[in-house]
């Protein structure tokens, strides 16, 4: 049973590794195209700031710490 229970848990664990690694792969690519809409397409920086509405059900974060922020908001709304 303990052998199981550690199985389902590295599991667990390898997904939520892969999810932060494709997050980072993520904000990568965003600081990056950011970075071309502000030098080379003139966009004002002003334009990534997050937003504080609520866009098709999702909040949008462009923070690094995005996660504290939404856990933050949670304990806010309760």
């Amino acid at each position: 049973m303990q052998a199981r229970s550690l199985r389902a848990e590295n599991n667990v664990l390898q997904l939520l590794l892969k999810h932060q690694e494709l997050i980072e792969k993520l904000l990568d690519e965003n600081k990056k195209l950011q970075k071309i809409l502000t030098e080379e397409l003139n966009v004002a920086p002003e334009k990534f700031q997050a937003s504080t509405g609520i866009n098709h059900g999702f909040t949008y974060y462009t923070c690094a710490d995005c996660f504290e922020c939404r856990r933050r908001g949670r304990k806010l709304r309760r």
